[in-house]
């Protein structure tokens, strides 16, 4: 071999590089444009059901009203015990943060917005004591579906609650 076509030759060595580096690009790319948003704004809802679900589970076991104190414009929600018609904060039982207070502008779930909607135009879902029905703000059993919608940029997912049972689902 003369020294000119080693000069012009790739080798083994620089094709697999080039491989790697084209590799990672492609990861971090998928990543970056892939169902990953999707997957935290599954998971944000998750998250809204479930405390929904708390919330009537403890109002029928406590037989206290338990329920949601909806902030859209701060893109928050706060878990709430009402007692004589006062709402007062809860201790969350994971991390025992007071009151107990989802942020959707902070941490996991930043850059998420989220809406209440419910027939008497409140902002909290209340879950009767002892039955667990869901209300209003005012008490007053609801009488449509009330719904919490979940946006990210990766779209919209709502969390719906029948006005009988209190059954949530997502859709």
């Amino acid at each position: 071999m003369t020294s000119s076509t080693q000069k012009t030759r790739f080798s083994i060595i620089t094709f697999l590089s080039v491989l790697v580096v084209l590799a990672v690009l492609a990861v971090a790319a998928a990543l970056v444009f892939s169902p990953f948003r999707h997957l935290q704004l599954a998971s944000a809802v998750d998250r809204v059901l479930s405390d929904v679900r708390y919330c009537q589970e403890m109002a029928i076991y406590a037989d206290v009203p338990y329920g949601i104190a909806f902030e859209p414009a701060r893109s928050r929600y706060t878990i709430c015990r009402y007692e004589g018609g006062k709402r007062a904060g809860v201790r969350d039982p994971a991390t025992k943060a007071f009151p107990w207070r989802i942020d959707f502008t902070a941490g996991v779930y930043k850059g998420f917005k989220i809406a209440f909607a419910e027939d008497g135009g409140g902002s909290e879902l209340v879950f009767a004591a002892g039955a667990g029905v869901p209300c209003g703000a005012g008490g007053a059993p609801l009488k449509k579906r009330a719904s919490v919608s979940v946006t990210s940029s990766a779209g919209t997912i709502t969390v719906n609650v029948d006005p009988q049972t209190g059954y949530a689902w997502r859709s």
